[in-house]
């Protein structure tokens, strides 16, 4: 179009300027363009020159004072101005390229504004009028159009052609014709000259992509017409038609979903699971899956998903393992174990691959300290008595073992500060044979002075608690703690045996219940029996008083006012259940006992006797000792060991204070992900019961390891082992009998 307009502008400078005849009518005449006849005209764009020709002009009632010829494009835009027919006539159209033109004869009157090459009539401004127009159409080249497809093919080594393609050559026009084959970014890849030629054409050699099929015309002259280049770099006059899709699809494995999965080899097995397969695209004749190494190595090559889910992954070792999946044609090679996926040849393809990590087990050197933190106690119970007025009485019931005694003292209330209770020792529990002591124990009760203030008449003195102002008002003695026989104060008491009757019965096991009467009513000095304190001792021990020394502040509170506060606090700080542990054994990845089932014979000796024998791994000697033994409070046992991530423990140490307990656990995870095991982990430790002996009370019982004639000696219970639930009042919580750590290094 560009090269019209510039033949036209040039045209336009001779504009003939035509004046009206010497009319003298002064009347104005309306402007009159004339008509136009020829044409329509349609011309084929190819380089050929076209011009039109035989147009005519019927100026019979041409009017106006300037005139010339006009062409626009379709939308009335001024392409040229040529002055003459003969100027238009010489105009060349094939070099304005394919569209419609419009030639227009025009007549106006000096002052006309808008009538310049790029200017639109539309925009003409002044006195003027326009003719009819003559069409003249600028064809470019067509290559028709193409019929057929779209193709869709596999790439699998089997030949795919195309057919039915059609060519419409209704409007086909241009010298030359072939057909052209590109890729999607308009390679050309073949010039087949007909539809025969493109129907035999083997599009699975090409691989995968997309082709496409383009009719092209042209003329001579036309330029990268060539295989290997590109349709985009064509010089000269040519056409394409619309093109046929022809997609050439690879072979499709699916996609794999699950995982990655990650595992410790430690000899436990690995398998995957939960893999899916999406096979909505998936084609190919045969199918299978693959294992390889991060090498591509093939490892194996089980057949469906349940055979990868039935491989044992850690007998691979460490390392990085790839499960694919494979669809593939006859022709693979090289699916062998032992060989390489990229020395595969032939029609194949591969899934995503879905990564199975098998990590060496991380290894840790532990260290456990099981450590005996029971505080120190002098004495094994302790409790008080109430306010037993004449006639009344009361009962305490205990638990004791062989080789324990019993002491107590209970105000003579009637008095300054005298007291009942047996000697210094206490009484014996259990005689030498190792039965209990029982019946009317009354003779071993003695009637004492605590020596701390000054006796008065019995049931008279003014600072006796009857009849005091206040607690500790009499006078000071600064004596010792006396029989009341040995003391000459000038008063005469009742008899012990007028005054107090004491009973003792075995109710079974260790079991005891003291009933303390008061029978001073019928005496001639009736008389209360003041709030008192008892404790349990072993022989020996003086825990309330030694004749011939002076009194403890406790008991001074006692003998004196009945005030059992400070003895009772002393006595419940010095008493209670105190065990050492004794050897015991700890598994890794095992367990020293199972609850539920029937104790082992290894379990029942490390419960009942503290003897682990039975195991491989013990730890049985106290740090600092010599040799094998017991741990008593403040000792401590402490062994080494090395864990592996997955690694568990378990533990057990045996209670010695009775009869088949155990402080222990089961698999305790030495890793949480790959971070050890580190500080006290005594809250993961609970007691559990061996189910092989009778329980007794713990510290007492006759058949427990301190007191027991042998191994293996108290009653079969015949149970399972458990976790202990009946634990009584007097075993204090785990965190106050045993510590035990881990450190990892």
């Amino acid at each position: 179009m560009n090269n019209l307009k510039s033949l036209l502008m040039l045209l336009c400078i001779g504009v003939i300027f035509t004046s009206c005849d010497g009319d003298t009518d002064d009347a104005p005449l309306a402007l009159e363009a004339g008509t136009l006849s020829g044409g329509p005209f349609a011309f084929t764009v190819d380089g050929t020159p076209d011009m039109v020709s035989g147009i005519t002009l019927d100026n019979s009632n041409v009017n106006g004072t300037n005139k010339t010829y006009v062409i626009t494009d379709d939308s009335g835009k001024i392409l040229g101005l040529p002055p003459t027919l003969e100027a238009v006539e010489g105009v060349n159209f094939d070099q304005a390229g394919a569209g419609i033109c419009l030639i227009w004869h025009a007549v106006y009157e000096d002052g006309l504004t808008g009538l310049e090459v790029d200017m639109n009539t539309s925009d003409l401004s002044g006195e003027y009028d326009l003719s009819n127009s003559i069409t003249v159409t600028r064809n470019g080249l067509n290559a028709g159009t193409l019929s057929g497809g779209p193709f869709y093919f596999t790439v699998d080594g089997a030949p795919d052609m195309v057919s039915g393609i059609t060519l419409d050559d209704a409007d086909l026009n241009g010298t030359n014709q072939t057909y052209v084959i590109t890729d999607d970014e308009s390679n050309i890849l073949g010039l087949p000259p007909t539809l025969e030629a493109v129907e035999g054409v083997n599009f699975d050699g090409a691989g995968a992509g997309v082709c496409f099929i383009w009719h092209l015309t042209y003329e001579d002259g036309l330029e990268g017409l060539e295989a290997n280049k590109n349709v985009a770099d064509f010089s000269g006059k040519y056409a394409l038609s619309n093109s046929i899709k022809v997609t050439r699809s690879a072979l499709n494995a699916g996609v794999l979903a699950g995982g990655p999965f990650t595992f410790t080899v430690d000899g436990e097995a690995d398998m995957v699971s939960g893999i899916t397969l999406d096979d909505t695209d998936l084609n190919g004749t045969k199918q299978t899956y693959v294992i390889t190494d991060d090498k591509n190595n093939i490892l194996g090559i089980p057949p469906s998903l349940e055979a990868v889910e039935g491989v044992n992954f850690d007998e691979a070792g460490a390392g990085v393992c790839l499960i694919w999946h494979l669809t593939y044609e006859e022709d693979l090679e090289g699916l062998e174990k032992g060989k390489n996926v990229a020395d595969f040849t032939g029609n194949y393809a591969l899934s995503n691959s879905i990564t199975v990590t098998r990590n060496e087990p991380v290894t840790t050197k532990f260290k456990v300290t099981i450590e005996n933190v029971f505080e120190h106690k002098d004495y094994f119970a302790n409790g008080t008595t109430g306010l037993i007025k004449p006639g009344e009485s009361e009962s305490i019931t205990f638990n004791a073992g062989v080789g324990h005694y019993l002491s107590f003292a209970t105000m003579f209330v009637q008095s300054n500060d005298l007291f009942f209770a047996p000697d210094e020792n206490g009484i014996a529990l259990y005689d030498a044979s190792g039965y209990a002591v029982t019946g009317n124990i009354t003779d071993k009760i003695e009637l004492w002075d605590a020596g701390t203030e000054v006796n008065e008449e019995p049931g008279v003195g003014p600072n006796q608690a009857p009849r005091q102002a206040g607690p500790n008002t009499g006078t000071d003695e600064n004596g010792t703690v006396e029989l009341i026989e040995n003391i000459s104060d000038g008063y005469t008491y009742p008899a012990v045996s007028e005054t107090i009757k004491v009973k003792l019965e075995h109710d079974g096991g260790t079991q005891f219940t003291l009933t303390i009467y008061n029978i001073s009513n019928t005496c001639s000095i009736p008389t209360p029996f003041a709030p008192g304190a008892w404790v349990i001792n072993s022989a020996a021990q003086t825990p309330l008083f030694v004749e011939g020394e002076a009194a403890s502040e406790g008991l001074e509170g006692i003998a004196e006012d009945g005030d059992v506060s400070t003895s009772d606090m002393e006595l419940t700080a010095a008493s209670g259940l105190v065990s050492p542990f004794a050897p015991g054994a700890y598994e890794i990845n095992g367990q020293v006992f199972t609850t539920g089932e029937v104790s082992s014979s290894a379990f029942e000796a490390l419960a009942e006797d503290g003897n682990p024998s039975g195991y491989t791994n013990v730890f049985n000697t106290p740090v600092g000792a010599g040799g094998p033994g017991p741990i008593f409070p403040g000792g401590s046992y402490s062994f080494e060991f090395t864990g592996s991530v997955g690694d568990v423990i378990s533990l057990a140490t045996m209670l010695v204070q009775s009869n088949d307990w155990v402080i222990g656990a089961n698999n305790i995870a030495l890793f949480d992900g790959d971070t050890a095991l580190s500080g006290d982990i005594t809250s993961m430790f609970s007691i559990y019961d061996s189910g092989t002996e009778v329980d007794e009370y713990p510290g007492a019982g006759a058949n427990q390891a301190p007191r027991q004639a042998g191994p293996n000696t108290g009653t079969d219970e015949n149970g399972y082992v458990k976790l202990e639930s009946d634990i009584p009042a007097n075993v204090p919580a785990i965190a106050d009998m045993i510590k035990i750590t881990i450190t990892a290094n």
